[in-house]
Order: C-alpha cells, then structure tokens, then sequence
C-alpha cells in the first residue's frame, strides 16, 4: 500500500493517555516498515507530555474544538495517507472530509467501511495490539513490533535522581508504586482508599517502600490512604510530569493499579504489573505481561460509571492482592 516516495501520513489517536500508550506498538512499527515516511500525528493539547519525547513524529497537530477547523487545517497538510486508530464518530467524521489520497483505520460502523479504503475492527479477538498489527499488515509494513513504549523527556530524565532525593526517597529501599485513582468520570474503577491503606501498611511491615502517584484532583484519596497508615507512604500525587511518573514507576519493584494509566506505563517500562479490575472486562482492557485480580460476578462486566454497591471491587480483599503482590516481588 505505501509505495517508495516519501510518503506525507497523518496518524491520528486522540486519546485517552493509556491508549496512546497502548498505540506505541503501531507508532514504532510505522516508522522502522516505512522509515523514510514523514509522520505527522493528531492528538489533544493535553497529552503533550506523552507524545513529544517520541521520535517517530515529524510533526504533531493539536486537535480544536471546532471540527471546521482541523478539517480546513488538516487539508492544508496535503497528506498522502490518513491514518485513524482512535474509532470514534467525530475523528472518523473528520477523516471522511478530508482529502488525502488513501484513507485507511479502525472502526467498527458502516461509514469507516465507507470512508476507508482499509478499514480493521477496532477491537479483534486475543491480544489487545491484534487490530494494530492486522492494520498495519494491510498497509505492507514489514517490521512489526508488539513492544509497548513510554518516551521520557531527556532533560527530566537526567534530573530524575535529585528529584527523588528531595522527595525523600530512598533510592536503596525496595519500592511499590501504587495508584488508588481513575479517571473523574470512571469513579467506579476505584478500589476503597481502606483498602489500599491496608495494603501499604502489609508492605510496609516487609520492608517495602510505598509511594503513591497519581493526579492533583487523586491528592484526597493518597491523603486518606496517609492517615490510615500514619504518614508512612511517600503521595507524588499532583506532583509529577508524565515524564517522572513514567520514571517512578520504572524505578519500582512492582506498580498496583486501578484500570488505568499507570497499568500501561508499567507494562510499557517493564515493570513487574498488578492491576485490579471492576466494572471493566480485563480479559478486554488488560494490556500482555500485566497481571490482574478481577472478581466475575452475575452483575458485570457492566461499563457502568455510577454504583452504589462496588460489589466487584469491594469482594477484593487487602489479603488477596497482597499474597499475589509477594508472589510477583519475589519471582
């Protein structure tokens, strides 16, 4: 499908951020199949730190709000192909306006079988990457690669160790990152605070280091996890670029997580990962070479946002993701 002159590609991945992060797999195999391609990608402001360490972007386009906008913008680029791996409506809406020469992407509606000439389910059975790699097979890339990747911005990198010596952080200590949050708009992905205190302090008594991460509107939740375990974990909560959170948990021994972006980071850095699953369907959303606990009960997986009860969670006891903790920290 590509041919041999420098190609003009848009890909285009609008989010979320653990998403991009699972796209790392399509982006590094795009440009070692098609190295002399000039790669462009669409993306939101707000997931600026993910994706301008990457080298495999010549350019990267900022989404708007207004859809006549990115439309006249992305017409202007001239592209040669358009590459949509978001999926949804609007970015497939604005793909079908375009006027690149081959148009190609993920979908599962008629108008992607309409708009592209390549056109791939976005989610095939098996491995989560399966839509990624049939995609990219269609385009005639020949060097695939199932890897998953966070790129580090360098200069933070470089800081990275005088940044845990002023949060007071033992560099020789064996370390367990944990994340207690989730997205605002998916509270029921949250694991009890009591819980996860629970946990902390069972680490804490076999010598392990706990911080916790997460974002600046997660502070209450790591402030409560604190004062269940007297003040013994280290909260980087609201404090770190992506770029250090990236790094902190490739400094761990271990990261457990809710269903959410730190799950992708660990298995992207190699970190040894342990998710815990509620409303969502693991067998679905969890990334290879990360391990979950989720609780198969009459009522899920149900995707609902709201519940009042959190049976599937609340079932997950401290114990048992402790006795698989020590499992995976001493292999």
């Amino acid at each position: 499908m590509m041919g041999t002159h420098r190609c003009r590609v848009l890909l285009i991945k609008t989010g979320a951020a653990g998403d991009i992060v699972l796209s790392s797999p399509f982006f590094q195999s795009f440009k070692l199949s098609f190295p002399d391609s000039e790669i462009h990608l669409l993306t939101k402001k707000e997931y600026h730190e993910i994706v301008e360490p990457c080298p495999v972007f010549n350019h990267i386009h900022w989404l708007k709000n207004s859809f006549r906008e990115n439309l006249l913008k992305m017409n202007q680029e001239d592209f040669d192909l358009v590459v949509n791996l978001q999926g949804s409506l609007r970015t497939e809406l604005l793909v079908a306006g375009m006027r690149a020469k081959v148009k190609a992407g993920l979908s599962d509606r008629l108008l992607g079988k309409l708009v592209y000439r390549l056109c791939v389910p976005t989610r095939l059975p098996g491995d989560i990457r399966n839509s990624q790699f049939s995609l990219l097979r269609r385009l005639g890339a020949e060097k695939i690669t199932p890897d998953f990747h966070v790129w580090v911005d360098k200069v933070t990198e470089k800081h990275f160790p005088e940044f845990l010596a002023k949060n007071h952080v033992d560099i020789s200590q064996p370390t367990v990152v944990i994340h207690p949050g989730a997205s605002q708009e998916w509270p029921t992905k949250r694991w009890p605070a009591e819980y996860f205190a629970q946990l902390a302090a069972s680490l804490k008594s076999t010598g392990y280091q706990v911080i916790i991460v997460g974002t600046r509107e997660e502070t209450k939740i790591a402030e409560r996890i604190a004062s269940l375990v007297a003040g013994q974990v280290i909260s980087f909560c609201g404090k770190t670029s992506f770029s250090q959170l990236a790094l902190l948990i490739q400094f761990a021994r271990l990261v457990i997580t809710t269903d959410s972006l730190p799950l992708h980071i660990g298995v992207a850095t190699g970190t040894k990962t342990l998710a815990i699953f509620g409303p969502t369907d693991p067998r679905k959303h969890c990334p290879p070479g990360a391990r979950y606990i989720s609780k198969r009960l009459s009522c899920g997986p149900c995707y609902q946002k709201f519940c009042v009860r959190l049976d599937c969670l609340k079932s997950i006891t401290p114990e048992e993701v402790l006795s698989q903790a020590k499992v995976m920290l001493y292999e």
